[in-house]
């Protein structure tokens, strides 16, 4: 009878222990599947970042007549929501911005000078969604 019971609670010492150790192995794996996931979707954000960004510079080096609508709102959503980090220079880029527009407006005022330090302020910014990215 000792060896029965025994036997028994060998049985179920070993039943508990590969239960907690599949319940751990299914966290883990989960685990690991959310943070692909975040990462993926980190890294689609800043893709799409970084095309906005090019699209906006590319755009603001265009005449008035020329440029096109492009989504500054969604710029700002992704910097100030997902790269808080990022908002000094996105700060600078955009006031830059701001400044060849208030020049392209008054045209006697305008210079190509102001076009030429537009990209020099887009530069900082983007190699810090350059180097975030390669984080991942």
């Amino acid at each position: 009878m000792d060896l029965d019971l025994e036997k028994l609670i060998y049985l179920i010492v070993g039943a508990i222990i590969g239960f907690a150790l599949s319940l751990a192995k299914d966290w883990f794996m989960e685990s690991k599947k959310q943070k692909e996931k975040e990462k993926l979707a980190t890294r689609q954000r800043l893709e799409e970042l970084f095309i906005l960004l090019n699209k906006y510079n590319k755009n603001m080096i265009m005449p008035l007549q020329l440029q096109n609508d492009i989504e500054q709102e969604r710029l700002t959503m992704l910097v100030r929501f997902y790269f808080p980090h990022f908002k000094k220079e996105f700060d600078d880029y955009v006031m830059e911005c701001a400044t060849v527009t208030k020049l392209k407006i008054n045209a006697e005022d305008f210079s190509h000078a102001a076009l030429v330090e537009l990209p020099k302020k887009l530069h900082p910014l983007n190699k810090l969604i350059v180097k975030e990215g390669q984080k991942l």
